[in-house]
């Protein structure tokens, strides 16, 4: 896993607050603009989360978890970035301040009393609603069972005496 951290997209990012994440430069646009400054840059176009936690069921008004991945993060670190929950979580596993800031919403807002669930009319549903994006987020984070995504790829360089850096 790389240990970078996220770009800085050249003089865009002036307007930034410490921390903000630039928003990325579409491939397109830094072809056609001839713009060689750095950009955020996902994996893969073809990985993505899956629904692997079935006992975290989905939001109220959420009809699938491919919907609820193309929620857009308005959080203030990932704001301007205009990236969605699918997006983090491909971001964060090869960005090590991604992945930083993914592994502290999920220990910070996925506890007891936001995964709670109970039945109703037969059906299992979330005992309250996400109140904020971050519990969200969280909830997301344990229905696709980031933490264990983590781990594999953590897990793939372990064996060899030093950190492999894998590509896609």
């Amino acid at each position: 896993m790389s240990s970078s951290k996220c770009p800085a997209a050249g003089s865009k990012g002036r307007n930034r607050k410490k921390g903000e994440v630039p928003p990325p430069t579409p491939p397109a646009e830094k072809e056609m603009s001839g713009d060689s400054s750095p950009s955020l840059v996902l994996l893969s176009e073809s990985w993505r989360p899956e629904y692997r936690n079935k006992a975290v069921p989905l939001p109220a008004g959420i009809r699938n978890f491919r919907q609820w991945g193309k929620t857009v993060c308005t959080m203030p670190k990932y704001r301007r970035s205009r990236l969605s929950f699918d997006e983090l979580l491909e971001l964060g596993r090869g960005n090590a301040e991604c992945q930083k800031y993914l592994k502290w919403i999920h220990a910070s807002y996925a506890t007891a009393s936001t995964l709670a669930c109970e039945e109703r009319n037969g059906v299992r549903v979330l005992a309250s609603q996400p109140r904020n994006q971050a519990t969200d987020l969280a909830l997301f984070l344990e229905a696709s069972s980031y933490s264990e995504e983590l781990e594999s790829l953590e897990g793939a360089g372990r064996d060899c005496g030093y950190r492999r850096e894998f590509k896609n």
